[in-house]
């Protein structure tokens, strides 16, 4: 969990049954606060406030979500909310803290047997915790990658039917941003062959030779998914007035960023601002395309299926821009 704006990320360990966050607010949970960690050397404390708990959300069962909280560094108080939840479906949080959006990285370096060394990521994201009222007024964005481009779709729509409800705490949700987002479409699988070939992976007459239909799986058996696509929720919620980015690393085969554009625009809304580069110190950081209903999409160039694990600098300045709702 999350506030946004700067550096740092709590993100839940584990996301089940959604239902049950809207009332974390009601919910006693265990909170710590952390001021050391094993293998950040660089200063005394953390340079940061991390906060670390449990929160129960199934009495009966005894089931509780782990998350992390790390505050904004600059006005936590006035400063957008993100909750960032992890893809997979079933990756650890911890990810997410080190290696994408998180106040901490590991340093690389050959292993000997001892504890890996931290230092401070200048790059991390500010995120948001969710049991502390002083943050119900903040703006609300959710936020994740990967199998999260479901989730976070979900997510967004509860809290919408909850606020409509009049259900209790109401929360200030202004938007929603999906990275290398997984859909459910046959579109995201589709599209690997043909980029696979664009990146000169494939030989043309091997990609020759995989144009044409074939079956490779029964779908007609008697299977069914909770949810099949996300796509519908994107309408939904993009036409009723909430901000969305969605965003891809364009040297990401998983769920390549040609499949993405093209369900994308596939929701045939009227473009505002048209494809062109985006930068970062004067260079080009990828590529964007605007569109109506607060919708932007965006590819970060050079980096793979979790963008800011490879292109750290770049994402930052595409997240504070976006949240500022400035033009990338």
């Amino acid at each position: 969990m999350l506030t946004a704006n700067y550096p740092h990320p709590s993100i839940m360990l584990l996301f089940i049954f959604f239902l049950c966050i809207i009332r974390w607010f009601l919910l006693a949970s265990a909170a710590f606060k952390v001021t050391h960690l094993p293998g950040f050397f660089q200063e005394s404390a953390l340079p940061f406030h991390l906060e670390t708990g449990y929160i129960e959300v199934d009495e009966v069962y005894g089931v509780e979500f782990f998350y992390y909280f790390i505050e904004s560094e600059r006005n936590p108080s006035e400063d957008p909310l993100l909750l960032w939840l992890t893809g997979g479906p079933g990756c650890s949080a911890f990810c997410s803290l080190v290696l994408e959006i998180g106040p901490l990285k590991f340093i690389s370096e050959r292993y000997n047997g001892s504890l890996p060394n931290l230092v401070y990521n200048p790059y991390s994201w500010t995120k948001w915790l969710i049991d502390h009222q002083q943050f119900f007024s903040n703006p609300l964005y959710i936020a994740g990658d990967s199998y999260a481009g479901k989730v976070v779709l979900l997510v967004v729509h509860n809290l919408l039917n909850e606020n409509d409800m009049e259900e209790q705490p109401k929360f200030n949700i202004q938007g929603y941003m999906i990275g290398n987002p997984a859909t459910g479409e046959l579109i995201d699988f589709n599209a690997r062959v043909p980029f696979a070939f664009g990146m000169g992976i494939i030989s043309d007459e091997l990609y020759q030779g995989t144009v044409k239909e074939w079956q490779r799986c029964n779908h007609g058996l008697n299977y069914t998914k909770d949810i099949s696509s996300s796509l519908k929720y994107q309408v939904n919620i993009t036409t009723s007035g909430y901000r969305a980015l969605v965003y891809s690393g364009d040297h990401d085969i998983l769920i390549p960023f040609v499949g993405t554009k093209e369900w994308v625009k596939s929701l045939k809304f009227s473009i505002t601002d048209r494809w062109r580069s985006w930068h970062v110190g004067g260079q080009v950081a990828g590529y964007t395309e605007s569109y109506s209903n607060n919708l932007t999409f965006a590819t970060v160039k050079g980096a793979g299926h979790t963008a800011p694990e490879y292109k750290a600098k770049e994402c930052l300045a595409m997240f504070r821009r976006w949240i500022s709702h400035s033009l990338l």
